[in-house]
């Protein structure tokens, strides 16, 4: 046991795959020695034709070979989720067929609320128990929502709506029909207040949203990266006058087609919600399936990590 235990997390998403190995040392320490990110083309496919199409299932089986022999070279176990994409498409059972007899591995596709249940595990893990926190994670499909005492969620949201799918749906529609589905998409949320007016925010879209008002007019100074309404409001008229080729620049390709939908979609999350704050997390899904992994063995010990949120 002195190497530790060594496992891995896959998330299979709508914008991407990603991945996380870690050591899972005897002195309670987890220690992350591999990630990585890769765009894929799951969420245009799924929300444009209903299903995964065969460049999608290509690149998505190209990607996960490379991430199990990353796996294999770190001598580390996969568990591998599917999110909302996965969910989704209509030939859902016939493309885990074929990755798992292609690379031997099964990809479990979880509920919207298993997702925000992993993702609160992955971020709050050794918070004090009376510690109230929001998580929130918009992906390229859902939107997930946790509200939590100390790590243990007290309820559990999803709402269908995502960078990717906002973005296929009204994306060549304009700003007013992209807000005016949003709206309607969060009221799967429950309505504020909540005890708390700031949420943590933990996947790449909202993080790209944050960077981006943290380097604008409104530079928000010390502290863990976040952004407030007035930010927001800012950064997305920024957003949208960049223009599709500016935005290029910036994020590259695909999160330059999907950003403004991403932020729109925070500013009605925020508003639903009466938030006034959101901060940025690097912890999120993976670690919350690396966390759930050792605890369904036995094998975990909570820290008190409050410093790692960021």
């Amino acid at each position: 046991m002195s190497r530790g235990v060594r496992l891995a997390a896959i998330d299979v998403g709508s914008n991407a795959a990603r991945l996380k190995v870690a050591i899972h040392k005897s002195t309670g320490e987890l220690k992350i020695i591999d990630r990585g990110r890769t765009p894929i083309g799951l969420g245009g496919s799924v929300y444009r034709n209903g299903a995964i199409d065969a460049p999608a299932l290509s690149e998505l089986v190209s990607v996960l070979a490379g991430y199990l022999e990353r796996c294999r070279a770190h001598g580390a176990r996969p568990r591998a989720i599917g999110t909302a994409a996965l969910r989704e498409a209509e030939n859902r059972d016939e493309v885990l067929a074929e990755i798992e007899r292609r690379l031997d591995l099964t990809i479990e596709v979880v509920s919207g609320e298993e997702e925000a249940r992993l993702i609160c595990v992955g971020v709050l893990d050794g918070t004090d128990a009376q510690t109230e926190s929001i998580c929130l994670d918009i992906g390229g499909g859902s939107t997930e929502l946790v509200i939590a005492r100390g790590d243990r969620p007290v309820a559990l949201h999803s709402a269908k709506i995502g960078s990717i799918r906002l973005a296929e749906r009204d994306g060549a529609s304009g700003v007013v029909a992209m807000r005016a589905s949003a709206k309607w998409a969060v009221n799967a949320l429950p309505p504020g207040p909540f005890a708390t007016t700031v949420a943590l925010g933990c996947s790449g879209t909202l993080r790209a949203v944050i960077d981006f008002a943290g380097a604008g007019e409104f530079g928000l100074g010390g502290g863990p990266p976040s952004i407030g309404r007035n930010e927001l409001n800012s950064s997305i008229d920024r957003l949208i006058r960049l223009g599709i080729s500016g935005r290029k620049s910036l994020f590259g390709e695909p999160r330059a087609q999907t950003i403004v939908a991403g932020a729109i979609i925070l500013e009605q999350v925020m508003e639903r919600l009466g938030l006034t704050q959101v901060v940025s997390t690097k912890r999120g899904l993976r670690d919350g399936v690396l966390i759930d992994t050792l605890r369904k063995q036995a094998l975990w010990r909570p820290l008190r990590l409050k410093q790692n949120r960021s």
